[in-house]
């Protein structure tokens, strides 16, 4: 009877009292350390801790994590990088050595991660060449090794189906409703600082920051987080309050993207919507057009002077200041890769003193691997984002119903990003890049699951093609 007493509490998970215990006696030491000056010790029991506790999310809580990292992503923190890249870079190490000493794989070693490392390595061999090594540094970890890690955690196989649901669902949900939040109380702020926000002075936000994001590119993310929003989400969602809530979500967000004027944000939206009306057609053979011709034209007589305003800008492209100076960067950036076939100029240390401004970013995603990582590195990326696109549209000759949902769900916004980032810094950026590369390798893991024969996977995502 003893022994049966004892083998219950080793079968007891004493993890969630350590670690409650744990953080209460942190606390205290942290508070008598505060209260003694000790500075220093303070600030490096906090980080132990929470390396601590987001390391064991990363291990056991995986849907947590990515949730986590979503939502920090766009909450600026130390040397330009966004909280979401620390996060990473400090659970991910913890993570991999778990494993190894479990004797289990840690990295998933395919194509597409030898792509990863190749491009690393190409970054890393220029350090000889580069003149800041701060910039350096950056640019290494967010437009590299982060995606690399990404990728190969989504698809370890610690995650399940009903992990990429959360994660989907909670993780995009709250970081859109946050970003929609920070994005009206920065217009009202300016609105309440002598801003006349109105069709005499439309451009009036083209300027908007929000947590250091600029307003071109929050416009590009606020179109991204919409139609994912209503590829991915909202055919999930059976509840009625829910799906209004999603509805206005999308509305609310569209129309802050609208406002900012952004000509780039309206290429993306008409790329993901061309995407989605040529995908309804290919799989349904049919097409729901009373919603959206009732909604569309009310939305668009609402804001029409801000879009008369896009399309002015648009016309202008040849005589517009900021066209002309794009095309100078990308003769620039172009004549740099041609010097550079192999090696480029490294991480973050390709500069263009344009008039008075000086541009890291040629504002287009495969001059900007290209001129950092050479020819080679854009070749690369350009594999990287075209092989699973063409290994999903072969398995849809297959099987169309399953991988044609997953088509419907990611890929109108994934258009939207990859044609804005022909024009702007969109995917090369550190915030909008991270949400893209997670969304991506979610995206790469339903297509492995599906071709794995996983179908309860694709079961609960069967509405995300309506019929």
């Amino acid at each position: 009877m003893i022994f049966n007493k004892a083998h219950k509490l080793r079968q007891v998970d004493w993890g969630v009292p350590f670690g409650v215990a744990s953080i209460i006696f942190s606390s205290f030491v942290f508070l008598l350390l505060v209260c003694m000056q000790q500075w220093l010790i303070a600030g490096l029991l906090v980080a132990g801790v929470c390396i601590i506790l987001l390391s064991y999310i990363c291990i056991n809580k995986p849907e947590a994590f990515l949730i986590v990292s979503l939502f920090c992503s766009i909450i600026p923190f130390r040397l330009g990088l966004s909280l979401s890249h620390w996060i990473i870079l400090s659970a991910y190490p913890i993570f991999v050595i778990y494993h190894i000493a479990k004797r289990s794989f840690a990295f998933r070693f395919d194509i597409t991660s030898i792509a990863w490392i190749i491009l690393i390595l190409l970054g890393l061999v220029t350090i000889g060449k580069w003149h800041d090594y701060k910039m350096g540094v950056k640019c290494l970890i967010h437009l590299a090794i982060v995606p690399f890690i990404v990728y190969s955690y989504v698809n370890h196989s610690v995650l399940s189906v009903t992990t990429i649901r959360k994660v989907i669902l909670s993780g995009v949900t709250s970081l859109s409703v946050f970003l929609v939040i920070a994005s009206m109380i920065a217009i009202v702020m300016e609105i309440t600082s002598g801003v006349s926000v109105n069709t005499n002075n439309i451009m009036s936000l083209h300027s908007l920051m929000v947590l250091n994001t600029p307003s071109n590119r929050l416009a590009g993310l606020l179109v991204f987080l919409s139609v994912f929003i209503f590829t991915a989400i909202l055919p999930l969602t059976m509840n009625h309050a829910k799906r209004v809530f999603y509805y206005l979500l999308v509305i609310f967000a569209l129309l802050i993207s609208m406002l900012i004027v952004s000509r780039g944000a309206f290429v993306a939206l008409a790329a993901a919507v061309g995407v989605y009306i040529g995908g309804q057609f290919i799989f349904n053979k049919k097409l729901r057009l009373l919603p959206i011709l009732i909604s569309v034209p009310l939305v668009l007589l609402m804001i029409k002077p801000f879009i008369d305003m896009v399309v002015f800008r648009m016309s202008i492209m040849q005589v517009d200041q900021a066209s002309i100076v794009r095309q100078i960067v990308w003769w620039d950036a172009s004549q740099q890769i041609l010097r550079n076939i192999l090696v480029g100029s490294g991480p973050g240390q390709y500069q263009y003193n344009v008039f008075y401004l000086k541009t890291y970013d040629p504002h287009n995603i495969f001059l900007r691997y290209g001129v950092e990582f050479g020819a080679s590195g854009a070749f690369i990326l350009f594999f990287i984002l075209f092989y699973q696109i063409k290994r999903l549209f072969a398995l849809m000759k297959y099987n169309p119903g399953d991988f044609g949902i997953i088509f419907m769900m990611f890929m109108p916004a994934i258009a939207a990003a990859f044609i804005h980032s022909q024009i702007d810094i969109i995917i090369t950026s550190e915030g909008y890049g991270l949400i893209f590369w997670i969304v991506w390798a979610l995206m790469v893991r339903m297509i492995s699951d599906i071709k794995k024969g996983d179908k309860p996977s694709v079961s609960q995502y069967s509405k995300s093609v309506p019929a």
